[in-house]
C-alpha cells in the first residue's frame, strides 16, 4: 500500500511519510519551503545484518558487565566480608556506575588480570561493532 500520512508539526512546518515495502521516505517541508527527504530502513525487516550486528554488540556488553559485576563483587568480600542486605544494595547501585573500571581491582590489588582480559575486551568489541 502506498499511503501518504501528512503530519502538521506546527503551522510552518508539514511532515509526510511514505512507505514502501521496508523503505520510509520521510519529506518535511520547511518555512522557506526546503524539502528534506530521509530514507530510514526498517529494523529487523530484511536487514538481517543490522539486526546481528546489534545483537552481538548487546552480548559483548553484557559478557563486559557481568564481569564487572563479578570483580566488583571481590572488592565487596575485600571491604565488608559480611555484608548484608543494606550493604549488597549500596555495592549494587555503585557497581551500576562503575563497572566498567571495577575489573582493574583485582588486577592491581590480587594480581589476578582475568577479568580485565575478558572485560575491556568485550567492551571494546562492542563498541567497535556498534559503530
Amino acid at each position: 500500500m502506498n499511503k501518504i500520512l501528512p503530519i502538521i508539526l506546527s503551522k510552518k512546518t508539514t511532515l509526510a511519510t511514505h512507505r514502501r515495502g521496508n523503505i520510509t521516505v520521510i519529506a518535511c517541508n520547511f518555512k522557506y519551503n526546503h524539502n528534506i527527504l530521509i530514507v530510514a530502513r526498517g529494523y529487523m525487516m530484511r536487514n538481517s545484518h543490522v539486526w546481528f550486528f546489534k545483537l552481538l554488540t548487546n552480548i559483548c556488553y553484557a559478557i563486559g558487565f557481568l564481569v564487572g559485576f563479578a570483580a566488583g563483587h571481590e572488592l565487596l568480600i575485600d571491604i565488608y566480608p559480611d555484608y548484608g542486605i543494606f550493604i549488597f544494595l549500596a555495592w549494587f547501585f555503585f557497581m551500576l556506575e562503575l563497572f566498567y573500571i571495577i575489573p582493574f581491582y583485582p588486577a592491581f590489588m590480587h594480581g589476578d588480570w582475568t577479568y580485565t582480559y575478558i572485560s575491556i575486551p568485550a567492551f571494546l568489541i562492542g563498541i567497535i561493532i556498534s559503530n
